[in-house]
């Protein structure tokens, strides 16, 4: 059983590095290019993963300010705040320009069948018709 536990963990410790590395920008990725990190960690296994996560994954840091230089983001990191913003609201503004369709109203609440008066006139009218709840009865 414990053969079991520790072969599992040893296999999501390979998919987590081989995510990681997929996910990783490439201009941050240390040492060697993203391909040949794939690579190693495909033919070394655990080796491969353990040797991503101290000589090729990007150092703490640096994650924000490689990001930065995205188009999308207008020059700065998706998780810095805009001046004069409130927190929650960092990048409201820009993401309702760039993506007009995403801007929605507020949905109304579900309606509960008794509490729906149109399918309660429907209900009514099948019942002085005899079909009751639609079903045949022949």
């Amino acid at each position: 059983m414990v053969g079991f536990v520790l072969t599992l963990a040893l296999l999501g410790f390979w998919i987590y590095a081989i995510v990681d590395v997929a996910l990783t920008p490439p201009a941050s990725v240390r040492t060697l290019p993203k391909l040949a990190w794939i690579a190693i960690i495909v033919l070394f296994e655990v080796v491969g993963a353990v040797a991503w996560f101290l000589l090729g994954r990007p150092r703490r840091g640096a994650g924000a300010a490689q990001n930065s230089d995205h188009p999308a983001w207008g020059g700065r990191s998706p998780w810095t705040e805009r001046p004069g913003a409130h927190w929650g609201e960092r990048n409201r503004v820009s993401t309702e320009r760039r993506f007009p369709w995403a801007r929605r109203g507020p949905t109304p609440p579900p309606v509960a069948p008794d509490d729906n008066p149109e399918f309660l006139r429907e209900l009514s009218e099948r019942i002085r018709r005899g079909d009751g709840d639609g079903t045949s009865r022949t």
